[in-house]
């Protein structure tokens, strides 16, 4: 994979390092961030002034102080210490990548170099499910690198994830940014299309589809599917609207329909897919597991402390003396930050992000029709994005600094292309 110049050359070695730190972050995620952190640096130093003129970094600058107030008094301030590791640097980098990353050309390569770097957490855990492939590399280059036989929980694909969700949330990002990078080459000329090329992106995404089913993670096949409508919508292409439908109707009736209707769509849909739908697969689990008694606890939680919530990090403490259960989160991002930090400032959060998702939606409708490549570059990021939002609906996944990263340089992209005030292909 090459590396590409940045249209402003005074970013080149920013432009340079981030990429390679794309590159790097699946394998090796500490590396990866400390590539980034030195990129950011430079762009601060050379975007400085410009930074801080922004309003949106101010916001995050304020929710940051406020993440930083709560968990001084939080439940246990250990853990909600340790916790502002998930958000106080993906806020600086949030500012840095959009002094980056704000003309089509950047948001295309990212998108590239996101997709390619992907490869080896894919091949290794085809390695792992079908071969039995295991490993541990423990030094300070690659600290826990760590692959398990059979995967985490066993029988589904993790790769290099802890847990086979977290795999899945990566694999639905990498997903939608390889059906905007083929659909990109086929709207090209027949002179400017490169088969080589377009052969690997559809290999690629094949075996990321493949993969994301081994995961047998139910919310990373519910976001494909609905990323898969997303684009048909939007292409305009209704056979996919119709294979989807027909395909996802013989999944439910799989999985919860009525017998003899039921037993014939069997024999066509795996036992592997509907079975994990209605939940067969792990039967007689105990209510303290459930998502929904998560969700409800979590929310008892957030009414007790509305303000200031109980500190990030608090879930596990509250819940396991009641339960007799450790868990981590409650398996959904609002809920968690909810009672974790309060209602205001969950609500502030949900502001800032919203509004750059809007002014992103809102820039897709100003762009010439004659622009369909850039229309169909924010499109695939705004969709990516989407699906990051729907994945945290039913589990929360920015514990990984590979998932978490991906997810705020593609925010930080559609608010530095929104922001971008050379912009020359508006009606």
């Amino acid at each position: 994979m090459f590396l590409t110049k940045h249209p402003d050359l005074k970013l080149n070695i920013p432009w340079y390092l981030t990429q390679i730190s794309f590159l790097l972050l699946p394998i090796n995620p500490l590396g990866g961030m400390l590539v980034i952190c030195t990129a950011i640096i430079i762009i601060f130093r050379l975007k400085y002034r410009v930074i801080i003129s922004q309003y949106i970094n101010w916001g995050f600058a304020i929710l940051g102080g406020s993440l930083i107030m709560t968990s001084l008094f939080a439940f246990d301030r250990v853990s909600a210490i340790s916790g502002l590791i998930n958000f106080l640097p993906y806020f600086i980098i949030f500012a840095g990548l959009s002094q980056l990353l704000y003309s089509v050309s950047t948001l295309e390569q990212l998108a590239r170099i996101i997709y390619f770097g992907s490869v080896p957490i894919t091949v290794l855990g085809f390695g792992q499910i079908w071969w039995g492939l295991q490993g541990e590399i423990q030094n300070i280059l690659i600290p826990g690198w760590y692959l398990r036989a059979m995967g985490n929980p066993s029988g589904r694909m993790s790769s290099l994830f802890y847990h086979a969700n977290f795999l899945a949330s990566f694999l639905t990002i990498i997903w939608v940014l390889g059906l905007g990078l083929i659909i990109l080459e086929l709207r090209k000329s027949n002179t400017d299309k490169k088969i080589f090329y377009l052969s690997l992106l559809l290999v690629i995404n094949s075996l990321t589809f493949i993969a994301l089913i081994l995961t047998h993670s139910r919310n990373g096949w519910m976001t494909t599917l609905v990323t898969c409508l997303a684009f048909a919508i939007y292409l305009g292409w209704r056979w996919i609207l119709l294979t989807v439908a027909i395909v996802s109707g013989a999944i439910i009736i799989a999985a919860f329909g009525n017998p003899p209707v039921r037993d014939w769509f069997r024999l066509i849909v795996p036992m592997f897919i509907w079975a994990r739908i209605n939940d067969q697969f792990y039967p007689n689990r105990d209510v303290e597991t459930l998502r929904i008694t998560l969700w409800k606890f979590s929310w008892h939680l957030a009414l007790k402390s509305p303000w200031k919530g109980w500190g990030l990090g608090s879930f596990k403490h509250l819940y396991q003396p009641q339960s007799q259960i450790v868990i981590g989160h409650s398996h959904n991002l609002t809920l968690m930050l909810l009672s974790e930090v309060g209602i205001p400032w969950t609500v502030f959060f949900y502001f800032l992000v919203g509004w750059i998702l809007a002014k992103g939606i809102i820039l897709l409708t100003k762009i010439n029709l004659d622009n369909s490549e850039e229309k169909l570059i924010i499109f695939t990021y705004l969709t990516a994005f989407f699906a990051s939002i729907l994945f945290h609906v039913f589990d929360v996944t920015i514990f990984d600094e590979r998932v978490n990263l991906i997810s705020w340089s593609i925010l930080s992209a559609i608010h530095g292309l929104t922001n971008n005030k050379k912009r020359k292909y508006f009606t």
